[in-house]
């Protein structure tokens, strides 16, 4: 499919029926039985609680879709973003950017200034669409093995990283407001700009894909490497546990000791011809 042939609409998802494609859709995205599906009469709360739904489609056919509920921190009211989904065959087309960014304007219309969401750290592609393209900071605790082992038939650890949208921020309304050509000018554009600026704490050797070692230096800011490919790489049970172990280590100091996960930037590294990511953590 080619993106400049797609017409796609955001819209809030309000009827029954509708609400039922979504079921359906969820069990397609992440290949689930109906039973792990969020069903349709919850959908249909959340939405007349004070949540919302919102599909994506593209020429009248569904291919996205979001679930956010109502959430309270004390007395404060906000939002949590329960799921987020894209059908396969539709991934890569922004599509995810452009629900998030319905999202926005729903959140601002309500006046909301929080939402949050849970991830997983290792998944590039969600990262750079939370961190870097709609402005999320990591800023709680790391979240060690949230959903417990086994929940995709292996016994990789499901680590997670709350994420936090400041929808009223300055940092959060310059992303709508900047191209994504403008934003591609603000990051380095060789490895050795790049590490001038952040100390590494972890070394990546290439030839196993493994972390070769880490450290843990007080700094005010730091970058850690993760995955391009985290879904590739989990086909390998050993290593994926590897790389969650060390860099679970390195999240939960670092959060632990007031850092935040401010930024992602992926750089193409031409010395070992390949891309490389990083998240890029500051002193909050």
């Amino acid at each position: 499919m080619g993106k400049h042939s797609m017409s796609l609409k955001i819209i809030a998802v309000k009827s029954l029926e509708e609400l039922e494609k979504i079921v359906d859709l969820q069990k397609k995205i992440w290949d689930i039985p109906y039973r792990h599906c969020v069903p349709s009469n919850y959908l249909l709360v959340a939405r007349h609680t004070g949540g919302f739904v919102l599909g994506a489609y593209t020429d009248g056919k569904l291919v996205g879709f979001c679930l956010t509920v109502p959430a309270f921190d004390k007395d404060t009211p906000y939002h949590h973003l329960h799921m987020i989904g894209i059908c396969p065959g539709y991934r890569g087309l922004n599509i995810g950017f452009s629900i998030l960014k319905e999202h926005y304007a729903m959140s601002k219309s309500l006046g909301v200034k929080k939402v949050t969401w849970s991830y997983d750290p290792l998944e590039s592609m969600n990262a750079n669409l939370y961190i870097r393209k709609i402005g999320a900071v990591v800023e709680t605790p790391y979240k060690l093995n949230e959903y417990g082992l086994g929940i995709d038939g292996k016994k990789i650890p499901t680590d997670r990283f709350l994420a936090t949208w400041y929808v009223n921020s300055q940092r959060v309304t310059k992303k709508f407001e900047t191209t994504a050509d403008q934003e591609d000018q603000k990051i380095s554009k060789t490895i050795d700009e790049f590490l001038m600026n952040y100390e590494l704490v972890n070394v990546v050797d290439f030839s196993s894909s493994r972390i070769k070692k880490y450290r843990l230096p007080e700094q005010r800011s730091i970058a850690v490497e993760i995955p391009v490919n985290f879904k590739e790489l989990k086909k390998d049970e050993e290593l994926a546990v590897d790389w969650r172990e060390k860099t679970g280590k390195i999240f939960s100091h670092y959060l632990n000791r007031g850092m935040i996960v401010s930024d992602f930037v992926s750089i193409v590294d031409n010395k070992h011809e390949k891309r490389r990511n990083f998240y890029i953590m500051e002193q909050s």
